[in-house]
């Protein structure tokens, strides 16, 4: 079936499918929020970590709001991460929870402090130039059930000790004996090194490292955020939405802030999906891409959208009355 549309057997040849769709995308979701597990456990300086006295500079590339570009997904639910930074040197890191498997249907928040400073810039072999990042914990997280079936079951659970949850409604809490909270790792300091893409693109360094005198050197393969977008800067609405190969099994959801989800019929596995969330970035002439990728023209049609690219046209027909959530991701089965 690969072999009967452009799209998919052009790219997987190429550095755009290992890149803009990464195989195991969850690896670096996961990695992430250690990172920021570790960095709300402690607000303890040991006399090793970094020094946070200093705020972030007022121009710092990083202020403002950036999503995740990833989807954890675990049997029955997922979540995804969104950070924001502030100019007063805080950052927070929001765990959006899901009610489905393919990060859709929100149905909690729950939201970890900490302080960041900035420190030394330097130049990679390959060009790019990565910039010294330290978190530190503030105390605190802030829960929010944000479905009426999120609230019905904290209340029955007396989740974090509460049973008067509501809807939207913000729980400033400490810690939470039921488990709704990720168990906080006990380091003081995370040492970090980052890099921003086209002002838009962020990657972390590859390694989870708790000392300034360790700090790693390199950077994941694939950005893990990007800066979140105003609604018309995203795919257009003609775009957006759920789309089929056609001909084939092959599933494609174009999402706000030019996500891009790719659903794949796993070739080991027996009716499940391999799903992969990548983040994209729009060109000029309706064109797509992300750093170290070919770019791709995905243009509305009359019967659905074609994907444009040098290999040639692949066209993409409405899924209906297929949905994202009748596919099962093999990440959610066990073993998955």
């Amino acid at each position: 079936m690969l072999g009967k549309f452009s799209f998919c057997s052009s790219f997987r040849s190429r550095s755009f499918s290992r890149h803009l769709l990464p195989r195991n995308p969850f690896l670096l979701t996961n990695f992430l929020m250690l990172i920021f597990i570790a960095a709300c456990s402690s607000g303890t300086n040991n006399g090793s970590g970094p020094d946070f006295s200093q705020e972030p500079a007022p121009d710092s590339p990083l202020l403002g709001s950036w999503e995740g570009a990833g989807c954890e997904i675990s049997a029955g639910s997922s979540r995804n991460n969104f950070l924001t930074f502030n100019p007063d040197g805080t950052v927070e890191l929001t765990f959006r929870n899901f009610a489905r498997t393919n990060c859709s249907s929100l149905a909690y928040t729950d939201t970890a402090f900490a302080v960041f400073s900035e420190g030394e810039e330097r130049e990679l072999s390959d060009g790019r130039t990565i910039r010294e990042l330290d978190f530190a914990r503030l105390a605190g997280r802030l829960v929010t059930p944000t479905s009426a079936d999120s609230v019905q079951s904290f209340n029955l659970t007396a989740t974090c000790g509460f049973t008067d949850w509501q809807i939207n409604v913000s729980r400033e809490v400490q810690t939470c004996p039921t488990g709704l909270l990720e168990v906080d790792a006990q380091l003081f300091d995370v040492a970090q090194i980052y890099n921003i893409t086209d002002d838009y693109f962020l990657s972390f360094g590859n390694e989870l490292i708790f000392s300034a005198e360790q700090r790693p050197t390199q950077l994941t393969p694939i950005p893990s955020h990007v800066r979140q977008l105003e609604a018309e800067e995203g795919f257009p609405a003609d775009v957006l939405g759920f789309w089929r190969v056609s001909g084939t099994s092959f599933f494609y959801e174009l999402r706000s802030n030019t996500i891009l989800v790719e659903y794949l019929p796993s070739e080991t596995q027996t009716d499940c999906f391999n799903v992969t969330v990548s983040a994209t970035r729009a060109l000029p002439n309706n064109e797509y891409s992300a750093p170290g990728t070919q770019s791709i023209m995905i243009l509305p049609t009359q019967n659905g959208i074609t994907f444009v690219t040098s290999a040639g046209n692949t066209l993409l027909e409405p899924a209906a009355p297929v949905l994202p959530v009748d596919l099962i991701p093999c990440a959610s089965l066990p073993g998955g």
